[in-house]
């Protein structure tokens, strides 16, 4: 088991020891257990720069931003492929991905009507499967 928390732009690798400890109240019916994670840490933050507090409920074992983070991810999605799937992918689109559509006029997941006029940023789709043509890997998405 292992979590990564995005706060202030960085991300948090836990500690397996720690997640394991903290388990019970994360699953509780309360509240979702991501979001109740990430509520702990950013106490957690804020009794660190105040200087209040008990010191650290979770060992961190490395911190990287976030684009790296989703390069890990991924890579760990593909090593992972044989028990995971398909499963959802998070497309953030920004700028350079839509100068990437109309630079190649490749069609996108996301026209770029719903991204001009509907501010629509993030798109999700179901990956079915990873594949490789001449070397070079591609994913497989169903596109609601």
């Amino acid at each position: 088991m292992e979590s990564h928390l995005r706060i202030n732009g960085y991300c948090f690798r836990l500690s397996v020891e720690d997640l394991i400890k903290k388990e019970q109240a994360l699953v509780c019916a309360e509240q979702d257990r991501i979001t109740r994670c990430i509520e702990v840490a950013k106490s957690l933050l804020t009794q660190r720069s105040k200087g209040t507090g008990s010191g650290s409920t979770f060992k961190i074992l490395s911190i990287r931003t976030f684009l790296k983070l989703n390069e890990d991810a991924l890579a760990d999605a593909i090593e992972s492929w044989g028990t995971n799937v398909p499963f959802l992918a998070e497309i953030d689109v920004d700028e350079m991905f839509m100068q990437y559509i109309i630079k190649f006029q490749q069609a996108g997941v996301l026209s770029y009507q719903a991204y001009n006029e509907s501010k629509m940023r993030v798109h999700a789709a179901c990956v079915l499967a990873l594949r490789v043509e001449n070397v070079v890997p591609f994913w497989e998405f169903i596109n609601s």
